[in-house]
């Protein structure tokens, strides 16, 4: 019985897959990023660009923040 092709494509899925995750987890390390960034989810269905979002997660999250007015484009 010998190494047949459904064998050998069952080995280099399986060697590519090891691989892949290795390669991941060696990118997520270097990134450079912060471990406590994090993102927003905005709807931009309802946004009119007045920014007052920004001023209110500042103050929402305890950031350092601005007047009001400075957020304003107008």
């Amino acid at each position: 019985m010998g190494f047949d092709r459904r064998d050998f494509f069952k080995t280099i899925a399986v060697t590519t897959g090891s691989l892949a995750g290795v390669s991941s987890l060696t990118a997520t390390e270097s990134n450079g990023l912060d471990a406590d960034r994090f993102g927003v989810l905005s709807d931009l269905t309802y946004c009119l660009g007045c920014r007052h979002c920004e001023w209110a997660c500042n103050e929402a999250n305890g950031l350092p923040n601005q007047p009001l007015e400075v957020f304003s484009d107008a």
